[in-house]
């Protein structure tokens, strides 16, 4: 069997294979460093424009907005809490249901405590009763449309931030597997290819049978050395790059921080508190 025909097919094939498999690698290793980069960008952007809207909604003046609707709810649940009396006592919770209008961005607990603590008082005197229902103060229409509409688009761009947190979980740009291919490519560089060129020329069936001395000072040992060298430090690079495409903590803690409602203010907690109540309280009327 000629051993230099051998060593030499075996080198020029894994060759021809880390050549393609190497390629490869480094152009996803390239894209995914190009897609985290943009990633952290739409991290940047989502954490401004939530400081944005956090800002808007700070200066609108939403307590003002609850104290005018509880004007008017308070006088409609005066002129009609007799019709949710039952055995003498007054259906707190089916009268603020049945009221349309509290503001949706008030608490409705302390709404339902008030509604309990005026019932007594209606009881006893009922002169306010026939009260006419004043209409909505200038400017109300325009603050609850303004209102209404940062709340629907805080919404949607919480919902944008939930959905990018489940696209960066367990770091889809740094691959574990994809580190592992680049030390296969590496190992099959080393004894693929490197290791059957350090055994040319070859005269006997034997792996090593040149003189280490000799080949250690050779024009040849010195060319497989910088190839070795670079092309173990080029996919070490790689590797390196690989591990460094990781979103932070800090950010991702971040990002969960600004999705929540509270963030935003205790206007939107407040809305979602009242549709949580709404549907509970629907459900249990259903199943009576």
């Amino acid at each position: 069997m000629d051993w230099n025909w051998f060593y030499s097919s075996t080198a020029q094939s894994i060759a021809a294979i880390v050549g393609l498999f190497g390629a490869f690698i480094i152009s996803k290793v390239i894209s995914n460093q190009n897609e985290y980069k943009s990633r952290m960008a739409t991290i940047d952007d989502l954490l401004r424009k939530s400081n944005e809207l956090k800002g808007h909604a700070d200066n609108l003046d939403i307590k003002w907005l609850n104290s005018r609707a509880r004007d008017r709810g308070f006088v409609w649940i005066d002129g009609h809490f007799q019709g949710y009396m039952k055995n003498g006592e007054v259906d707190s919770i089916a009268l603020f249901v049945n009221c349309k209008l509290f503001s949706p961005y008030d608490n409705n607990e302390d709404l339902l405590r008030a509604i309990a603590d005026r019932v007594p008082r209606l009881l006893r005197d009922q002169s306010t009763s026939h009260r006419t229902l004043p209409q909505p103060p200038e400017g109300y229409a325009e603050v609850k449309k303004e209102i209404d509409h940062l709340r629907v688009e805080i919404d949607t761009h919480r919902s944008n931030i939930k959905s990018f947190l489940r696209s960066i979980k367990n770091n889809p740009q740094s691959s574990r597997e994809l580190t592992w291919s680049i030390i296969g490519v590496l190992i099959m560089f080393w004894f693929g290819v490197l290791l059957p060129l350090c055994c040319l020329p070859c005269t006997a069936p034997v792996l090593f049978s040149l003189n280490l001395f000799r080949f250690s000072f050779s024009i040849k040992s010195i060319s497989l050395l910088i190839s070795f060298v670079f092309f173990t430090l080029l996919m070490s690079y790689f590797i390196f790059l690989n591990s460094k495409l990781k979103y932070s903590d800090q950010k991702t803690e971040e990002l969960t921080r600004v999705s929540s409602v509270e963030y935003y203010g205790e206007f939107l907690k407040n809305y979602w508190d009242l549709y949580g109540f709404l549907v509970k309280h629907q459900s249990l009327q259903a199943n009576k």
